[in-house]
């Protein structure tokens, strides 16, 4: 992936943006978009807690609107928040500057240079846009600012089956790189990267995302079942492990620094 290409990404997110400030895309639907971004955070504190994560600094790379920034600041002392669109990273300042333990950074992960090695790098739907070279010199600039035992936790899409290479359809001449299970381990361990866990990062729920099944369910019915607290609760603790023979799943990548 060359500069030229990483430029056409950012370039779409400034233009776009998100749907909202619970989003991780730039379409979808703002109460679905509410929901999960309220279950991945839990599934990230959790995860951090598991990882015995209770301090130290941290960098969130295309951090977006900052939706995962007050997770990592719990569990971290410090948290730079990369992000290269401009439009995203206003909001992200509008939101997020009153807390002081955020550094507000508006450029790409790719030479940045930090004061401390971080405990913690999280990158959220980045990398899935990196062909397996540009990947190679992700993992290699991760591996250099990651402090001894340092965990890289990515939040990409992994295909269970066979990797796949297709078209993206927001990004104009982009394209997107769905990595199976075994071609993650393969291409981590090669870096001196240890697989901790992949997990699914939120539930697919197919049924209720269904366009058809929320026309007849209705809008006040689902934002009630959706914003229900019990409903939350179970997803946020259910175990959501791959599944085998699934499609593209939204996951957490948790890889830990070994050497």
């Amino acid at each position: 992936m060359r500069n030229s290409e990483i430029r056409s990404v950012v370039k779409y997110w400034d233009s776009a943006g998100l749907k909202s400030l619970d989003s991780s895309t730039s379409g979808g639907d703002p109460l679905w978009a509410s929901f999960d971004n309220y279950v991945e955070n839990r599934r990230l504190a959790s995860l951090l807690e598991r990882l015995g994560i209770r301090a130290g600094a941290g960098v969130d790379v295309g951090a977006g609107y900052g939706r995962f920034a007050r997770t990592l600041a719990k569990a971290l002392d410090e948290v730079v928040l990369l992000e290269p669109a401009p439009s995203l990273f206003r909001t992200m300042k509008e939101v997020l500057d009153s807390d002081r333990k955020f550094e507000f950074r508006n450029e790409c992960f790719e030479g940045a240079r930090f004061g401390s090695k971080m405990r913690v790098i999280l990158s959220s739907g980045v990398v899935y846009f990196y062909d397996d070279e540009k990947l190679l010199t992700f993992l290699r600039e991760a591996k250099e600012r990651l402090s001894d035992g340092g965990v890289l936790i990515l939040r990409d899409f992994i295909s269970p089956t066979q990797s796949m290479v297709v078209q993206s359809s927001y990004v104009k001449g982009q394209c997107c790189y769905y990595r199976s299970t075994q071609d993650w381990a393969n291409i981590v361990d090669s870096m001196g990267f240890r697989v901790e866990e992949m997990f699914r990062s939120k539930p697919r729920l197919r049924l209720l995302r269904n366009r058809y099944i929320r026309r007849v369910l209705g809008k006040s019915a689902l934002r009630a079942l959706l914003n229900s607290r019990r409903f939350r609760a179970f997803w946020e603790k259910r175990d959501m492990r791959l599944n085998p023979r699934g499609s593209v799943q939204t996951s957490f990548i948790v890889l830990r620094l070994v050497n």
